[in-house]
């Protein structure tokens, strides 16, 4: 293996390294949407660009033996560097660096994979993000620009793309310069640890008719990281793809896929700090360690007894209209009495439950809003004539209730064990449908009619799994393959406190997931989207 500086003979392997690693990219995906309808015209013009990054700018190549001899190796990364040149024109220097597709394309009358006005935009766009936030500030002294950096993914987490961003960050210093460059999600993390710091973001949009077309609709691309260099470090794992999320908030507001893409799973979670996902579309809350926002739903499904993921379900319950509460059968009774204990404290500690229960009056405090009629009239009253505050649902595994709340009750939840320190519970959520019998899928649409109006049945309902939540656990229970997992659950939401190996002795002593654990599931279910959550507090943003 080593470091060197590119040749023409080296054109091929670019190429080929080139066109293995896009497919990762977001980026390519943006601008290149035909690229795998039209493989010829994307690969033509990788090779074409990739001869402009020879004719152009400074490449370096990582190569590795292929046999016993020195002579047969190949090369499986690169990085394109572009060093501050004397006694160039600002316009050479914008030529140079942001050389459009349409004009590496000209060989080509029609290029068939580019969305043209997305090149466009990004093209544009990078080169004013570079102008403000690199060229502005150093200057005449200029900087030490990396353009791209590719490695195959076959040759990837070997130690390539440090090398080659090594080889450029020697010669900045040495001629006393900062080192700058752009980067998609895919590497953020890598140059966060080689001692890069973020000085900015942008994003490219793409502006039809004048509306701004959303990353639903794959008209924008993820943000790109615009960071200079300071120091050197190590490659890190990379973990996931961070879910879009509002540069406003901190709070996750994230579209579940289709078909399921009416439900948005909206809260936050960090480990031994606070957790709470709600699904407004479903009335629903999952975990009440924090307060979302000023919603309050009705069915609320508690995962086990901590802190953070139940400590502030006394802010759910209310007696004007009593949510329905799930959770581990082993703490229900403990649960009750912490909810009637938070109901003294709110007065003050200034009388006894049997005082409110001879009375049947007490004060919920809160914001002095009226209560809802309807649902005062429809509340049962206890003993005492005290009407209750929620009403509580023990589980175990195996146990499935149908959400109560939702009009045509056709959600259900079914609890599973997950493996924790204390009773855990995860849930499935599951729709029923009625779905067409087997015995009649090869009828014709006539014949089908036919057996309707003579009112025979051809409909049987069918439970398909929407997405299962899963609060502190090890991967253990992922890994044992549960049923709902296998019959291809859309969405799998579940922990991982833990992202590196060194803390794995921590992770196994309070039993909870290690990415390395975890990583293995989520790779065998290529279909599930998994959200991850719960990331310990020893953890930076940037970390994830």
């Amino acid at each position: 293996m080593s470091v060197r500086r590119a040749a023409p003979s080296d054109l091929e392997d670019m190429t080929w390294v080139l066109l293995g690693a896009s497919p990762d990219d977001p980026v390519y995906a943006y601008r290149y949407p035909g690229r795998n309808q039209f493989p010829e015209d994307f690969a033509l013009h990788c090779r074409l660009r990739c001869s402009e990054y020879l004719a152009t700018s400074t490449v370096v190549v990582y190569e590795v033996r292929m046999g016993k001899s020195d002579d047969q190796t190949k090369v499986v990364a690169f990085g394109v560097w572009d060093p501050p040149r004397a006694k160039r024109s600002a316009g050479a220097t914008a030529a140079k660096h942001h050389v459009s597709a349409t004009a590496v394309a000209a060989p080509v009358p029609v290029r068939r994979d580019a969305h043209p006005g997305r090149v466009k935009a990004f093209s544009s766009q990078s080169a004013e993000a570079k102008s403000r936030f690199f060229d502005t500030r150093y200057g005449g002294r200029g900087h030490m620009f990396l353009r791209i950096l590719l490695c195959h993914p076959d040759y990837r987490r070997r130690g390539a793309g440090s090398e080659l961003v090594q080889w450029g960050l020697k010669r900045a210093v040495a001629r006393g310069l900062d080192a700058t460059l752009f980067s998609s999600p895919m590497g953020y993390s890598l140059y966060r640890q080689l001692g890069f710091r973020e000085c900015g973001r942008f994003l490219c949009v793409v502006i039809f008719h004048g509306s701004l077309h959303s990353s639903g609709s794959s008209r924008r691309p993820p943000p790109l990281d615009a960071c200079r260099s300071n120091s050197m470090a190590e490659t890190p794992p990379v973990f996931a793809t961070p879910l879009a999320q509002s540069p406003r908030s901190d709070i996750l507001e994230w579209r579940f896929p289709k078909p399921f893409h009416s439900f948005v799973l909206t809260g936050k979670s960090r480990a031994a700090w606070h957790t709470s996902f709600m699904i407004p579309q479903l009335n629903l809350l999952l975990d009440a360690g924090l307060c979302i926002n000023h919603q309050r739903p009705k069915h609320i499904f508690l995962t086990h007894g901590h802190n953070d993921h139940a400590m502030l379900a006394t802010a759910f319950v209310k007696r004007d209209d009593p949510p329905d509460i799930y959770c581990p059968a082993e703490m229900e009774v403990v649960f009750d009495s912490y909810i009637r204990a938070n109901r003294l404290l709110n007065l003050g500690g200034l009388v006894t439950l049997d005082e409110i229960c001879r009375t049947g009056e007490d004060s919920e405090g809160g914001d002095g809003s009226e209560p809802d009629e309807q649902a005062v009239a429809t509340t049962p009253a206890k003993k005492g004539g005290v009407r209750p505050t929620h009403i509580t649902h023990g589980l175990r595994p195996g146990d499935t209730v149908t959400l109560p709340r939702i009009k045509a009750q056709n959600i259900t939840a079914t609890a599973f064990a997950c493996d924790h320190s204390v009773p855990c519970l995860g849930y499935v959520f599951s729709i029923t449908t009625d779905k067409l019998r087997p015995e009649y899928t090869g009828l014709s649409g006539q014949e089908i009619k036919r057996l309707r109006v003579s009112g025979t049945s051809i409909t049987a309902p069918k439970r398909v799994p929407i997405f299962a939540f899963l609060g502190d656990t090890t991967a253990a229970t992922l890994a044992a393959a549960p049923e709902w997992l296998v019959e291809g659950v859309a969405v799998v939401v579940t922990e991982c406190s833990f992202l590196y190996e060194e803390h794995r002795r921590q992770a196994e002593k309070t039993k909870h997931t290690l990415w390395s654990d975890l990583e293995p599931v989520i790779r065998k279910w290529p279909k599930t989207t998994f959200v991850i959550t719960h990331f310990s507090l020893r953890y930076k943003d940037m970390d994830k």
